[in-house]
């Protein structure tokens, strides 16, 4: 669930889990490393799930904060890690509104189809 939204049964409506690394927030990493080391495991993050995105998509979800990140000594590596992300062009670069919206459309109602056929097969098993 950490790398995929995720459908969440409620009571009524339809509700969703969104990807959210703690890894890949500003205010957690740069407490105890400094921004080379932060975009340094950024990158190896987006190259681990680009691989995996062959498959099936994934969300990286980075939360930065521009009182941190936005310091002069630290900037420059964002700039840096911005223009590798985008260099590829195969990479949908959205919100988090603007992926939910996706899944919400078209991924949802077979998430919880596949779900519910799991859940009565694993009754059977018991």
């Amino acid at each position: 669930m950490d790398d995929q939204p995720f459908p969440l049964r409620v009571r009524s409506g339809r509700l969703i889990a969104m990807p959210y690394s703690v890894e890949m927030n500003d205010v957690s990493a740069l407490a105890t490393d400094e921004a080379d080391v932060f975009f340094d495991n950024a990158k190896r993050q987006f190259d681990c799930l680009y691989r995996e995105g062959e498959r099936s998509g994934r969300v990286m979800c980075m939360s930065l904060h521009p009182p941190l990140i936005g310091q002069p000594q630290r900037i420059r590596y964002l700039e840096q890690w911005l223009e590798y992300v985008t260099s590829f062009s195969d990479v949908w670069h959205a919100t988090g509104a603007e992926i939910a919206e996706f899944y919400m459309t078209h991924c949802y109602d077979d998430a919880v189809r596949r779900l519910d056929d799991r859940r009565r097969s694993d009754v059977g098993r018991i």
